[in-house]
C-alpha cells in the first residue's frame, strides 16, 4: 500500500507542476480526428462513436500555452460492416 501512495503522490505532484508551467492535458477521446492533434495508430469499427471520431487513446495529448507540444495517439473509429468477406478466403 505504502509504494501504490507513493507513486500517486509522485503523479499527483509532477499534475500541479504541469499545471503551474500551463502545461494543458487534452483528451481527445470521442473527438474528431484531427491529423495536426492527433496521431492515428489504427483503425477499428465501432458504433460506440461515429466514424472518422476518435476512439481510444493511448497517450494524451500535450499543450504549453496555445502550442501542442505532444500529439495524441488514438485508435480511430470506422463504420461498422455487416459483411466479413473481405476476411474469408477465396474459393478456387
Amino acid at each position: 500500500m505504502d509504494f501504490k501512495r507513493g507513486i500517486e503522490m509522485t503523479a499527483n505532484e509532477f499534475r500541479t507542476l504541469l499545471k503551474a508551467l500551463n502545461v494543458e492535458e487534452i483528451d481527445p477521446l470521442g473527438e474528431p480526428f484531427d491529423p495536426l492533434l492527433h496521431e492515428a495508430l489504427s483503425s477499428e469499427e465501432s458504433t460506440k462513436v461515429k466514424p472518422g471520431h476518435v476512439l481510444k487513446v493511448f497517450k494524451k495529448a500535450y499543450r504549453l500555452h496555445d502550442k501542442l507540444i505532444r500529439p495524441a495517439q488514438v485508435v480511430v473509429a470506422t463504420e461498422t460492416t455487416s459483411e466479413n468477406s473481405e476476411d474469408s478466403p477465396t474459393e478456387e
